[in-house]
């Protein structure tokens, strides 16, 4: 066991992996790790790869009140979530069962399989908002969805991503992190060590970007100003020594949010700040105004709606009930599992993600909880940022100074793979492992080469597309276990009936439930439950 004294370094790591290996309570400590994955993924024309113009199938359920089978931000950008896994074959599995026995009940559609989007509409108007119907979450969610559309551009909201979602068990954070003392605090434990993770994280998240970012290029139909650093391919641009222009400053990079300093060093520090970034108005927003009350343009006019517009790579999460804003419940409960937010779509997966690139997620995630750090400074994080945009622009460059950097990280983490190999029974974290190593020695191509060799010899949409069909046809043949597509088919089903309840029982001016919701002291005041997807 590793107290606060004998914390885990950087320099030895791997000694005390091996000490560790030798604890009779090794298996615990890293087997019960639980994984998940979120996928979006838009829905698309395959004749044209256009975005599709239709409704929801209504044979998937409600998109509102659907667990596992809803949408985005878009009518057509479909979400995919898993339930906790005890393995990463367990979250491919469920995923790859969702996915086709969704493709099963699209009428002449396919799901799109990269992150930058398909062929997108002159006009943003022409991009649906997510309808969730007529019952006041329904509402709320498509105001929300209006907003953002007002504050960063509809177009900009359909880049999908895979969302890997891991979370430790308490006697990890006991063993690796915990204070040993007459009166533990599992609690505090978790929130401390889960805290330190996201810190560490964080700091390398260029190298999550370097390793999986798969998003190199997009279709001209995504409209950009500036062009200056893209190669122009006909229809295609394409960074030409970029991993990841989703988590550039192309993409997910907010200038509004750049002012937000919220604070990681801690769990009421960091619900504080994003409560305030809530409360905080915006004059850019302000100017766009409220539209109360004839058209509800917006939620707030603060810097965030609601703590979910907040656009980091990472995020601290804990599972809420139907009467609780998300911040509420971390307040309350404490972390429960991290939301690593910056992984690209692999399109050469027809799940979005393979095996591997979770090992190997999990291996990086699991050193940065491990690893001792200080508190994060301002200057500290801008500087990490600053990092993961070169490595989003310049990661695949051959001299990118980073990869040196990037491969001393890797080398320190040998035991700790094989650690997690044997308390999982596999091979998959040391395999992991060593492909990360040859990727950054070049002997393997990242995947962001892979994708630039495609797009330039045909075109972003044509790549896409075809692997869209490819995908397509293979889920049309596959067979579901039969217990699985009763399982979806009930929840189809049973989210139908929710909806119309959740209609029924929203009484009262719509008016009313949003300065409800918008107050965390009015919980208790509301009939129906909040938004808890993004």
């Amino acid at each position: 066991m590793f107290g606060t004294d004998s914390m885990l370094t950087s320099k030895n790591l791997n000694d005390g992996m091996l000490s560790l290996r030798n604890d009779p309570d090794f298996f615990k400590i890293f087997s019960g790790i639980k994984f998940g994955v979120e996928k979006e993924a838009i829905r698309i024309n395959p004749k044209t790869g256009e975005l599709a113009q239709t409704t929801h199938p209504k044979k998937l359920g409600s998109a509102l009140t659907n667990k596992r089978i809803t949408t985005d931000f878009s009518e057509s950008l479909m979400e995919f979530v898993t339930k906790p896994h005890d393995s990463i074959m367990g979250a491919i599995k469920e995923i790859r069962e969702i996915e086709t026995f969704t493709a099963q009940h699209l009428d002449n559609e396919v799901l799109w399989p990269l992150s930058m989007p398909c062929k997108l509409p002159d006009d943003d108007s022409n991009i649906r908002l997510a309808d969730y119907g007529k019952s006041h979450l329904g509402q709320l969610k498509k105001v929300y969805r209006r907003g953002l559309g007002y504050r960063y551009g509809r177009q900009m909201q359909m880049i999908a991503g895979m969302h890997f979602n891991i979370s430790f068990p308490e006697v990890f954070w006991q063993n690796i992190y915990g204070q040993i003392s007459s009166t533990p605090s599992p609690r505090k434990d978790r929130d401390l060590g889960y805290f330190r993770a996201i810190r560490n994280i964080k700091q390398i998240e260029w190298l999550f970007l370097l390793l999986t970012g798969a998003s190199p290029s997009f279709d001209r139909s995504f409209r950009i100003r500036e062009r200056d650093r893209l190669k122009i391919l006909k229809d295609t641009l394409v960074g030409l020594h970029s991993t990841s222009l989703r988590m550039s400053d192309f993409g997910y990079r907010s200038t509004a949010q750049s002012n937000l300093k919220i604070n990681c060093n801690n769990l009421p520090n960091y619900c504080s700040a994003l409560l305030n970034a809530t409360t905080t108005p915006w004059a850019p927003y302000e100017a766009i105004g409220s539209g109360y009350p004839s058209l509800y343009k917006q939620l707030s006019t603060s810097l965030l709606q609601i703590e979910n517009e907040y656009y980091s790579g990472i995020r601290p999460k804990c599972n809420h009930s139907s009467e609780e804003r998300p911040i509420e419940a971390l307040s309350k409960r404490g972390v429960e599992y991290l939301e690593i937010r910056f992984v690209d779509l692999n399109p050469f997966s027809d799940t979005g993600i393979e095996p591997i690139t979770m090992a190997l997620l999990t291996l990086l995630i699991t050193r940065c909880a491990i690893l001792k750090n200080n508190k994060l400074t301002i200057k500290q994080e801008e500087e990490a940022i600053s990092k993961s945009i070169r490595a989003s622009w310049c990661g695949r460059d051959d001299n990118f100074s980073l990869r040196k950097e990037g491969k001393q990280i890797l080398e320190e983490l040998d035991e700790l793979a094989i650690a997690l190999d044997k308390s999982h029974d596999t091979k998959l974290y040391s395999m992991a492992l060593a492909s990360a190593k040859n990727q950054l020695d070049g002997l393997d191509s990242l995947p962001s080469d892979d994708i630039f060799e495609r797009v330039t010899t045909t075109s972003h949409l044509e790549f896409g597309v075809d692997l869209a069909i490819q995908y397509h046809n293979k889920r049309a043949e596959s067979l579901i276990p039969k217990e699985s597509r009763e399982t979806f088919e009930k929840e189809a089903l049973e989210s139908i009936d929710a909806q119309k309840k959740l209609e029924e029982n929203s009484i009262g001016p719509f008016s009313d439930y949003i300065a409800s919701y918008m107050s965390p002291e009015n919980n208790s005041k509301r009939s129906t439950k909040p938004i808890n997807r993004d």
